[in-house]
């Protein structure tokens, strides 16, 4: 079973987002150089750096623990976002979004992302930019923050985590997202 990985990327370093294609190169009859795709679904790789402390570093260290078969469901930081018009308490499950992407509907499950944090939450009604959530929220979420898709992935097997403090400390994850599971949407020519 996948596990929820809550992190939040230390935006100082970015993200690597890596789409990996399989072709063949061939001579056509007429002397032009063509390409068959060998791969239906492109591999997509993530490397994510992320910085740790305190509550953050809990819940990291659990979902790693949980997540023994390397199986995680991360945020999908570089899909299209959606973002709150209003602060919402803790206990509220109303959110105004900005607006309403593709993958924002019924019964699917996101995550809100802010500066510090990431918590994966449930849709039980989503119409005109209004999301009904199915549990309400644990902490209050400030206006600006981010509704981004979840998507599967596998961690890879060599990560880093350096620790500079007892209350400190930063990782370099990588990840492997699985195929087929993120669906883009062209922009209109």
């Amino acid at each position: 079973m996948a596990i929820f990985l809550p992190i939040v990327p230390n935006w100082k370093n970015g993200i690597k987002d890596v789409y990996e294609f399989r072709t063949s190169i061939f001579t056509s009859r007429d002397g032009s150089e063509q390409r068959r795709s060998q791969r239906i679904q492109p591999r997509r790789n993530l490397t994510i750096a992320a910085i740790l402390d305190g509550e953050r570093m809990r819940h990291f260290a659990d979902a790693i623990n949980k997540a023994r078969d390397g199986r995680v469901e991360i945020s999908d930081f570089t899909g299209d976002p959606a973002f709150l018009e209003e602060t919402v308490l803790a206990g509220g499950s109303l959110l105004r979004v900005d607006r309403t992407p593709s993958w924002l509907v019924s019964e699917a499950s996101f995550t809100i992302v802010t500066g510090r944090s990431a918590v994966k939450v449930r849709a039980d009604f989503v119409e005109n930019n209004i999301v009904v959530l199915a549990n309400p929220l644990e902490y209050s979420v400030g206006e600006g923050a981010k509704l981004l898709p979840l998507i599967p992935a596998s961690i890879e097997n060599s990560n880093t985590l350096s620790i500079y403090t007892t209350s400190v400390s930063t990782t370099s994850l990588k990840f492997s997202v699985e195929p087929g599971t993120v669906q883009r949407t062209p922009d209109p020519l």
